[in-house]
């Protein structure tokens, strides 16, 4: 789509160097547009923004702040007056957002202009001088279930036009370097920039990008983002994104931060920065009100079943209910210098099998930075454990429970017998009379088992060793 017919090109540039390399700048735009990968995060793929666009259909509301209250008012949500601070924000937004697609700036820009613009790419004394001056968008950071996610997505939907996204952070930036990969690959001019020709196309492709969960764990990110935002900054892009760090904590201790640290103004350039303070985790709110049924409490924190997909189905679906996102993310702990991988995890939520944690070789060290890292852990099919012929397993899965309920951190498990039955003592050797210390740690256990799954405790404010994040993991750390 990038192609223009010569004879447009000639009317538009003066430039003989140009005129004589116009073929090979032609087939650069169409090798950079096959750069183009689907996507994803729209509303067809994001379970949170799908509901919510329910609700846009049902609810005759033009701002953000008229859908809150109007599902606050019918129960769905509970009012929270930081959130409406916020909500007012995203409003300002919504109205220039309004004003800039009318006023034409970026979206419906004549063929010359938008082809100027593209060569401007590579040839930036040919850039349109026509200064692109769109709203500052909106960067909101709090801690876990604070409604950050949820207000983005109701001003996603809200918002008119076609030319958004509203895409995970780390999916954005696996696009990103797919793109850069793919224009190095087609490039004829090896020694070329990669950035501004990746970003003229991101730019062309949407107005308003809303990303979740802004994060940077990985140098390669770090070093893109700032020349990338830059790029697409000038070229009047809108970002709206959530976070669990304040801007100038992005990249913490990351390696080469000092490469990065200039994209920090950027954001406060070009955004407006919310700190969402609510202290209520409406996501856990959500469990607690389950709980709250006695009947159902140990079908919730502690599910049995001897069905194997129907274990898993109740555990998605509390992975769901406590993320927000269903997409399950490795990352890497640094535990006195030895690097523990975590496969499945997602905002603030760490997922195991039992013999993940209990089978392999994982000491209390590892359980102790698991607990004060993640706010939420969920182990599935516990099985019976033989507290004497299966000791190694028995003395990991005590620890690991010690070392969560020290943390207060929440647990939720499934498993194929009931918590009364969980430890086999039919094994147990009192030839010399005297019971194992495993016996009475066992029995703390299940204690604490029984605690944990107590409204009480799933109030508790997790101890961690980052008061004031849901979640952040990095790399560097």
């Amino acid at each position: 789509m990038w192609i223009a017919k010569s004879t447009n090109i000639s009317t538009s540039l003066k430039n003989n160097f140009v005129i004589r390399n116009i073929s090979t700048i032609s087939g650069l735009f169409q090798q950079v547009s096959d750069v183009s990968s689907t996507w994803k995060g729209t509303s067809e793929t994001t379970p949170n923004i799908f509901s919510i666009s329910e609700q846009v259909a049902k609810s005759e509301a033009k701002t953000v702040t008229e859908l809150y209250q109007s599902l606050a008012a019918t129960g769905t949500i509970q009012e929270d007056p930081g959130q409406l601070r916020s909500a007012a924000e995203f409003d300002r937004l919504l109205k220039q957002v309004g004003d800039f697609e009318e006023r034409n700036f970026l979206v419906k820009k004549t063929r010359k202009e938008f082809f100027v613009n593209r060569i401007g790419s590579f040839f930036p004394f040919l850039k349109s001088k026509t200064k692109v001056t769109s709203p500052k968008g909106i960067y909101i950071y709090g801690g876990v279930g604070s409604g950050k996610t949820f207000l983005m997505d109701m001003f996603y939907q809200l918002t008119p036009g076609k030319f958004k996204y509203r895409m995970h952070f780390q999916d954005f930036m696996m696009s990103v370097h797919k793109r850069i990969h793919q224009f190095r690959v087609h490039s004829q001019n090896h020694g070329s920039d990669p950035i501004p020709p990746v970003a003229a196309q991101v730019a062309s492709e949407c107005w308003l990008l809303c990303l979740d969960e802004f994060q940077v764990t990985d140098v390669a990110d770090a070093l893109v983002l700032r020349r990338l935002g830059e790029e697409l900054f000038s070229r009047g892009l809108i970002l709206v994104t959530t976070s669990n760090r304040a801007p100038e904590e992005l990249y913490w201790n990351g390696i080469q931060r000092e490469l990065f640290l200039p994209f920090i103004p950027l954001l406060y350039d070009y955004c407006r920065v919310l700190h969402a303070s609510s202290q209520t985790d409406y996501r856990m709110q959500m469990i607690l009100r389950d709980v709250s049924n006695s009947r159902q409490r140990h079908g919730i924190v502690f599910y049995v079943c001897q069905e194997e997909e129907k274990r898993k189905r109740q555990m998605d679906k509390i992975f769901l209910a406590l993320s927000g996102d269903s997409t399950e993310k490795p990352v890497t702990l640094d535990v006195f210098s030895r690097k523990l991988v975590i496969k499945r995890t997602g905002k603030g939520i760490a997922r195991f099998s039992f013999s993940e944690l209990c089978d392999e070789a994982l000491s209390a060290a590892d359980f102790v930075v698991l607990a004060e890292t993640f706010r939420s852990v969920l182990i599935e099919d516990i099985p019976e454990i033989k507290l004497f012929t299966e000791r190694n397993r028995a003395r990991r899965f005590i620890n690991l429970i010690d070392a969560l309920y020290d943390h207060c951190t929440k647990l939720f498990c499934s498993s194929t017998v009931e918590l009364d039955n969980l430890f086999s003592k039919e094994d147990l050797d009192f030839s010399k009379g005297l019971e194992p210390e495993e016996f009475f740690a066992s029995e703390r256990t299940l204690s604490r088992l029984s605690e944990m799954q107590t409204e009480a405790y799933l109030k508790k404010p997790h101890i961690g060793r980052r008061q004031n994040e849901d979640y952040s993991v990095h790399l560097s750390d």
